[in-house]
């Protein structure tokens, strides 16, 4: 078994027990079967290149992660010279300030998705919780919301929250320009 098969088998299981989900349901959304899934995340055989897009877009990230998953709880932002948890709580703290953001600057799920690059149906899945959110996008919502990582990771608890009919009018408003 090569390392590159091992690693990326590693990753597969990782985004798919991330996501909750058994091998049974992710093989139903690739069209394959079980058995399938669990060669691959056992290492012994590799998805196809269309597969591992596949794979990528319904956990919501890039398909290098896939071959580079993190480990022990933990998302090395090394760039960033943080370690971050990785626990539900977090992502989902990180999830609610994207949304809240993305509302009160008056942003479609579709725009957002264009910004970080990602289809709108990963962006819905995203913010609905459906699709495991990978932290190491956390800078490109960052920059697209204009904010810092820092903001996303610990929003504000008395930070304004997005009125929906206001939100509603100036989105009508920057349509009619």
């Amino acid at each position: 078994m090569s390392l590159l098969k091992k690693s990326m088998g590693r990753g597969i299981r990782l985004y798919r027990t991330s996501s909750g989900m058994s091998q049974d349901e992710l093989s139903h959304l690739l069209g394959v079967s079980a058995i399938t899934i669990a060669l691959w995340e056992t290492g012994v055989t590799f998805p196809s290149i269309s597969l591992v897009t596949k794979l990528a877009e319904v956990f919501g990230i890039s398909e290098l992660d896939l071959f580079c998953p993190a480990e022990d709880g933990e998302e090395d932002f090394s760039l960033l010279g943080v370690k971050v948890p990785t626990n539900d709580s977090v992502r989902e703290k990180v999830i609610k300030e994207i949304k809240r953001l993305r509302l009160i600057r008056g942003m479609s799920q579709q725009e957002l998705a264009e910004k970080i690059g990602v289809a709108k149906t990963t962006m819905s899945r995203i913010e609905c919780g459906t699709t495991r959110f990978n932290m190491k996008r956390l800078p490109k919502f960052a920059e697209a919301l204009g904010v810092t990582k820092e903001e996303l990771l610990n929003p504000d608890p008395n930070a304004e929250k997005p009125r929906l009919a206001k939100i509603h009018r100036e989105r009508k408003e920057k349509t009619m320009t």
